[in-house]
Formats: structure tokens, sequence, C-alpha cells
């Protein structure tokens, strides 16, 4: 049911959080091309082998990025308070909301949060997503 689906979607976006670190430990902390799904996938091609996880398993669309962050270092956040990523900067996320009315979302600290449409406004809006 759509519990099932929520839990393999937000496992599908842990994984790609995951590929993301890796991608960003090797590319001196920067993030790759994230100016639409496509151009992440290709760059995260080699860390995640199983190409479905870039698939919202409900809907079968693929997860969009968040092209402000393109290219740039995981530590250069606008709300920067010290070093680190900004846990609250969105990365990736479903295209649309879950039956439930709720959406998953992949932070840039790695976790993945179910949040409604009024956080997630809120969310896009911090989060310079146009």
């Amino acid at each position: 049911g759509d519990q099932s689906v929520n839990a393999r979607s937000a496992s599908n976006l842990k994984q790609i959080g995951l590929g993301l670190m890796m991608y960003t430990a090797d590319n001196n902390n920067n993030f790759p091309d994230l100016s639409n799904a496509q151009s992440m996938k290709k760059a995260l091609a080699g860390y995640l082998k199983d190409e479905s996880v870039f698939v919202q398993p409900r809907t079968g669309k693929p997860y969009q990025t968040n092209p402000s962050l393109s290219g740039k270092s995981l530590d250069s956040g606008k709300n920067r308070k010290g070093p680190g990523p900004i846990a609250n900067e969105v990365v990736v996320y479903e295209d649309q909301p879950a039956e439930d009315g709720t959406r998953a979302v992949l932070f840039n600290d790695g976790h993945v949060e179910r949040v409604n449409e009024t956080k997630w406004l809120e969310l896009k809006k911090t989060s310079n997503i146009p």
C-alpha cells in the first residue's frame, strides 16, 4: 500500500543521498550538476549501481533536483552558520505529493523527511528551488 511505497521512496532518496556524499567527497566537496534529474543520474551512475533508485516507485517519475545547488560547495549554503551542510536545504525531492499529502525530501545533510505541502512551499523558497 501507500506506506510501503512511501518507505521505498524514502529509501531511494537515502541511497541518492549516499551517492551524493561519495560524489562530493571525491570532488572537493562540490555537488554535481543538479540542473535536472538526468544530469544528476549521470554524475552518480558510478556510485549507485541500481538505477531504479532515481525513480519514484509509485509515479515512475524521476526525483527532482535543486538546480540552485549545481556545482556548489557543500559548505556554501546561504544560511551558513559555520562549516558543514545546512540541515534544511533541499537537494532532491518527489515531484508530487503522495496520497497522504506529503512528499519525501532529501536534505543536504543526508536525512530524508516526508513533509506536508505547507512545509514544502516554505522549504522550496528557503532552498531557492524555482
